[in-house]
């Protein structure tokens, strides 16, 4: 930007001051008539702070700048019309975050993740149901995974040959900010909000604990007053060797239950409800309830 510009263009936070100065500017830069030029800088201020480029006065032509509005308000038109939210970009990756079957389908073409199937849109329902935030990374070099992040922060990748890969590789790889790919909330799954006001929404609230596979804090409540000890322990070898801060954690909320707690501890160590676990790492836990 020349020195004449940098006077001129009077750049705050929030856009570029619609001053006769300005308009005229761009009136002689760009060769436009006043209403013309007036326009293209309202236009330009409607998506001021998403643009990479704020500076109007240092783009080369009109189309430059036309270009650089249409790629915000194209984004913002991709959200309504495919179900999609575009959450991360760089010169490595596109990252979004798809809401809908048909986002899946558009998104996820040529992979052969479950949750895109032509067939079946039930996988894709069940996931986002049972508290599955679904991510796909685009990569700039032809590549493709899905990140899923659920409600326990469990993070799972898949390649688009559906074969699993290490989430951690991916994000490393392409540099995805982790803080990114965030879990979906409680609040705003519709199916889990039901199943958690009525005991009879236990079933449903046991498969999403399946599918989660860790720790749910906001589900814990609902556990400790509708689940017995042995359905509790299963809970509880879901954070076992994965989450041992979470699991010390869980233990802490049923001591005040020092029966219930007892009677977990012995299903806890019981081989047949989910495998051998360490016992002595539980009991230490528990100190002071036996």
């Amino acid at each position: 930007m020349d020195h004449d510009s940098q006077l001129i263009c009077e750049k705050y936070l929030i856009e570029v001051t619609i001053s006769s100065r300005n308009i005229q500017s761009l009136e002689k830069k760009f060769k436009l008539d006043k209403n013309s030029a007036k326009d293209l800088l309202e236009r330009f201020n409607s998506v001021y702070q998403r643009l990479p480029n704020k500076d109007i006065f240092s783009y080369n032509s009109v189309n430059d700048i036309e270009q650089a509005i249409n790629s915000i308000t194209a984004s913002r038109r991709e959200i309504k019309v495919s179900g999609a939210r575009s959450v991360f970009e760089n010169e490595l990756v596109k990252v979004v975050r798809v809401f809908t079957y048909d986002a899946g389908r558009k998104y996820g073409a040529r992979s052969k993740w479950c949750f895109t199937s032509r067939e079946d849109p039930s996988f894709f329902d069940d996931l986002v149901n049972q508290g599955a935030a679904i991510y796909i990374a685009i990569g700039k070099d032809g590549k493709k995974y899905a990140l899923i992040r659920y409600l326990s922060r469990v993070l799972t990748g898949r390649a688009s040959n559906d074969y699993q890969e290490d989430s951690t590789a991916i994000i490393k790889k392409y540099q995805i900010p982790g803080r990114i790919l965030a879990p979906p909330r409680v609040r705003d799954i519709p199916q889990i909000q039901q199943a958690l006001q009525s005991p009879d929404g236990k079933q449903f609230i046991q498969r999403v604990i399946d599918r989660n596979n860790g720790r749910i804090p906001e589900f814990e409540n609902y556990i400790i007053s509708n689940f017995t000890s042995r359905e509790i322990a299963t809970y509880l070898g879901k954070m076992h060797m994965i989450n041992e801060p979470g699991k010390a954690a869980f233990i802490n909320k049923l001591r005040p239950y020092p029966q219930l707690l007892r009677n977990t501890i012995e299903d806890f160590n019981d081989p047949t409800v989910q495998g051998t676990y360490d016992p002595i790492n539980i009991w230490d836990q528990c100190d002071g309830v036996y």
